[in-house]
């Protein structure tokens, strides 16, 4: 049901999408917050109420000098947001957050609106960007031919369903382990993140001898990954409960972790393309021998990509282990690995907005084709489809979607009749 208070933070959070200043997202953020999420103002720290109070005079004076036409056109929106901007409020945004702002109330939408099987689904969206996204660092920007990432999904599964497990079942189920493990229950947080961490070691550790393969060889390496892992989390029965895997697990995965790690990683994933790291990655990439004249250590480089992929491997399988509940030795196989090559294949080696958009609609249309397939009684349409895509793809568009490009939407719609598109930096710069 709508009430005054929701209709009211809405207000506040369209104010805060039309002006570029800090002090009045700041002030809405709080209100729609509070609004939204039933946030008493109790709740937040004065020393916040007077910062963002200190900070919303900043933005209203910056806002003030932004025109009088700006100021005629939006007065409406300003007569309520400067008293709302005095008052204060917990969360200062500056512009680089007004996306995931929207994306935090769009996160909020569907946990409210949605029943728990679309829910579901959006979660697996959000999981299999994280895959796609960080399985690129690997192939797209070092130029590997990994498909381990089930192998890491494993150990990072295994690792936080281990520590998330309640004191009192451990015992019964994992007699073989420490006795100061078994005493331990972990936090989500935590436990995600060295669930992470171990996939990592565990990259790092298998990269030293693997890594000194290339091309089909090293793909058929990590695939054998896979069958270790596998065959380690059901012969080690008093550690993982072997083939029966951990069930029962605390349904602790919802939309706000998933979508929160999705931006973690996203972030991480541009700022390390744009960064000399990732220059130096795709460098070894175009020409081995070129980046190691020029100095550039290969080995120590590759093995950080893959380790740094596999961190985030591990944080999507704790992921996915709580959200289902349960982690087997089978939960993740190599079918699985070549879906997420065919995702970053298809969205293209490198581009990062191209792994997470066809991530995510790939995993939409599985879905949705299951009850077509069991309507004609045709079981594998989906694969069928995905396989006939994959062909055109690298018959018509080798380098795939985007190539290693990431498509600038905010251009495209500065390009609408009546907008004047923003000329900054050079054409390659745009380009790419």
């Amino acid at each position: 049901m709508i009430t005054h208070d929701i209709l009211l933070g809405l207000l506040f959070l369209l104010t805060a999408l039309l002006y570029s200043s800090v002090g009045h997202a700041g002030a809405s953020g709080y209100l729609a917050a509070m609004a939204l999420f039933d946030m008493a103002p109790a709740q937040m720290k004065p020393t916040a109420l007077v910062l963002n109070a200190c900070v919303a005079v900043i933005g209203t004076w910056n806002f003030w000098h932004g025109g009088w036409f700006r100021w005629r056109l939006f007065w409406p929106f300003a007569v309520t947001s400067i008293p709302a901007a005095l008052i204060g409020g917990a969360i200062t945004l500056p512009d680089i957050y007004y996306r995931p702002l929207v994306g935090a109330v769009l996160v909020y939408a569907a946990s409210a609106g949605l029943n728990p099987y679309l829910q579901s689904i959006v979660a697996f969206v959000g999981i299999n960007v994280i895959l796609a996204v960080s399985l690129n660092i690997t192939n797209g920007f070092t130029g590997l031919f990994s498909l381990g990432h089930p192998a890491f999904m494993t150990v990072g599964g295994y690792v936080t369903a281990i520590l998330t497990l309640p004191a009192a079942r451990k015992p019964h189920l994992l007699p073989d382990l420490p006795a100061w493990l078994a005493q331990m229950h972990w936090p989500f947080l935590p436990a995600l993140a060295v669930g992470g961490l171990f996939a990592a070691l565990v990259a790092a550790i298998v990269g030293f001898p693997v890594l000194r393969l290339r091309g089909h060889y090293l793909a058929v390496a990590t695939l054998g990954l896979i069958f270790i892992i596998q065959g380690l989390a059901t012969n080690l029965d008093g550690y993982t409960r072997g083939a029966l895997g951990l069930n029962g697990l605390p349904e602790l995965t919802n939309l706000w972790w998933v979508y929160g790690w999705m931006l973690v990683t996203l972030y991480v994933c541009w700022k390390l393309k744009h960064s000399s790291l990732g220059r130096t990655m795709l460098a070894i990439r175009e020409n081995e021998l070129a980046a190691s004249c020029l100095g550039v250590k290969i080995t120590q480089t590759r093995i950080l990509s893959l380790a740094l992929g596999a961190f985030f491997a591990g944080i999507a399988g704790g992921l996915w282990a709580h959200l289902v509940t349960l982690v087997t030795p089978t939960s993740f196989t190599f079918l699985f690995a070549f879906q997420l090559v065919v995702m970053v294949v298809l969205g293209g080696s490198g581009s990062i907005t191209g792994a997470a958009l066809v991530a995510a609609v790939l995993t939409i249309a599985t879905e949705a084709l299951h009850p077509v397939e069991e309507a004609v009684g045709l079981y594998g349409l989906s694969q069928m489809l995905l396989a006939v895509a994959v062909l055109l793809v690298l018959i018509y568009r080798p380098k795939g979607l985007f190539g290693m490009a990431e498509p600038d939407l905010l251009a495209w719609i500065g390009k609408l009749p009546g907008r004047q598109p923003a000329h900054s930096g050079s054409k390659r710069q745009r380009e790419v």
